[in-house]
Formats: C-alpha cells, sequence, structure tokens
C-alpha cells in the first residue's frame, strides 16, 4: 500500500506537503497513471491532519491535473508522462576526476534519468542541510563520504542513515562502520598504495628512504594513502 512521505511535524503547510509529496512520488515513477490514493478518513487518521485539509489538497492536486476523482471510490493518480529516475550526486568536492565521474553518469543513463549534483566540501553539517532539503525527492542517492578529520567526530552515520539503505550508495570510498547494506563502489586506498608499490619494487629497490609527499587538503583519504605506503616501507 502506497505510504505518503509526510512529515505533521514539520513547519511547511500540510496542504501543501501533501500536494508536494504526491508531486514528487509521481515524478519518481512511485505513483503511476491509475493508481489510487489513500482515502480522507485513512490520510486525516493516520498523519492526524483534519480532514478538510486533505480535501483541500486533493481537490488542488485535481486542479493542477495530477488527479482525479472518482464518485463513491477515491481519488486516483492523473498523468501519462513517463517518469524518469531522479538521482542526487553528492560529491565532497569538484575537481577533473569528479567531472568526469559526474559525465559519465550522465552519458550512461541518456534519457533515464534526471542527475542532479551538489557539493558538501568534506562538512557533515552540509551533508545534512542537503538530504533535509531533498530526502524524499530522489529515486538514489549517491553519496562520495569522504569528509575532513574534524568532520569525523559527528555522527554521519545517523545522517548518512536518514536514507534508505534501497536508495543509497556510497561512491569512492567505503564505510566499514556504516550498518546499512547499501550499495559501495569504492577504492580501497591503503591497498591500493602498497599494491602499486609492489609492482615497482625492482624500481624502488636501489633507495634506503622514500618519501611521500601530500597535499595539504583536507580529505580522509590522505591517511589512508600514507598507510599504504607506511604498510611497503615496513615490508622491504
Amino acid at each position: 500500500m502506497y505510504q505518503l512521505l509526510f512529515n505533521p511535524a514539520a513547519m511547511t503547510l500540510k496542504v501543501k506537503q501533501i500536494i508536494d509529496c504526491v508531486i514528487a512520488d509521481i515524478e519518481r515513477g512511485i505513483l503511476r497513471h491509475g493508481d489510487r490514493l489513500p482515502s480522507l478518513c485513512q490520510l486525516s487518521t493516520e498523519y492526524e491532519v483534519g480532514r478538510d485539509t486533505v480535501v483541500r489538497a486533493y481537490q488542488q492536486l485535481k486542479a493542477q491535473g495530477h488527479c482525479t476523482a472518482r464518485q463513491g471510490s477515491g481519488y486516483y493518480v492523473q498523468t501519462r508522462q513517463t517518469a524518469k529516475l531522479k538521482i542526487l550526486l553528492l560529491f565532497n568536492r569538484l575537481g577533473s576526476c569528479k567531472k568526469l565521474i559526474y559525465y559519465a553518469f550522465l552519458q550512461k543513463l541518456g534519457e533515464q534519468a534526471h542527475v542532479d549534483l551538489q557539493v558538501h566540501h568534506y562538512s557533515v553539517r552540509r551533508l545534512q542541510e542537503i538530504l533535509s532539503e531533498n530526502l524524499g525527492k530522489y529515486n538514489y542517492y549517491v553519496v562520495m563520504p569522504h569528509f575532513a578529520p574534524e568532520e569525523q567526530q559527528l555522527d554521519y552515520q545517523a545522517v548518512l542513515g536518514a536514507i534508505p539503505a534501497s536508495q543509497l550508495a556510497l561512491l569512492d570510498k567505503n564505510l566499514t562502520t556504516l550498518p546499512q547494506q547499501c550499495l559501495r563502489v569504492y577504492q580501497d586506498f591503503d591497498r591500493d598504495m602498497s599494491t602499486a608499490l609492489e609492482g615497482l619494487r625492482d624500481l624502488l629497490g636501489k633507495y634506503q628512504r622514500l618519501t611521500l609527499v601530500l597535499p595539504d587538503a583536507a580529505s580522509s583519504h590522505l591517511a589512508e594513502v600514507s598507510w599504504g605506503f607506511r604498510s611497503f616501507c615496513l615490508l622491504h
């Protein structure tokens, strides 16, 4: 049974919330042409809103052409548009590599999906702000979970936990402590670094000391790169 993503405690007018939720679910393909909307009594009781509020919301949806009323039966979705997937990419920063990933998404998905891009700049707080504004509006949330060292003390697990596991994909970095069984496509920076150096062992064997130069950037993966480098040096 269809469940409206509706928050009675939110400051937004309840009529507008109901309208926005229904339209968003139509755009996301969750509601299709002919689907029955929750009855007036069901919506009023389940979300503790006045029946008149639900009636006004449904009447506005009807006036906008998003639903139709059937005498004695209820309200039904009225749309024949082909719904596209809506995907929100949440990158830690923009750069040449990230641009390639973004354009790869656009090229691969083509007309099947609408892809938006936002940047959290290594900040858990900024990520939370973005998600609070966009939860329920997309089919999938693809997150690069790179955070500044001082940000890692914040509860990023709770922030990411607000996204349903079936809609969350971690990209570029794995979070082993995150309990959600979500899609994960990531680099193992520690192992990748040590493996790359192993491939150069014959060339590096003539040196007594190796120096790793890292950029002065707020990136958690630099520590993993450093550990992979140290592992190789300690081993050899």
